[in-house]
């Protein structure tokens, strides 16, 4: 019963951590295919090297999803 609910957990984690990731993907997609809409008085924000730092941080969710999934298929089967 303890494996179920530990498996149920992160199934839920990786789940959610999937839907972030096609959200900031999604987003991220519709911000470069319109430039022209962004505010050019926050251009010295996302022109920054702390703002692109930030961005590749949050594209690195995917790692713990990996994790999880790749502990899950050797210890689970």
């Amino acid at each position: 019963m303890g494996v179920n609910i530990m498996i149920a957990g992160l199934a839920c984690q990786v789940a959610s951590l999937l839907l972030f990731v096609v959200l900031c993907v999604e987003y991220g997609l519709r911000v470069r295919s319109s430039p022209e809409r962004l505010n050019m008085q926050f251009a010295s924000v996302y022109n920054s090297k702390m703002w692109k730092l930030f961005i590749a941080g949050k594209s690195q969710t995917r790692t713990p999803a990996c994790r999880c999934a790749k502990i899950y298929s050797e210890k689970f089967r």
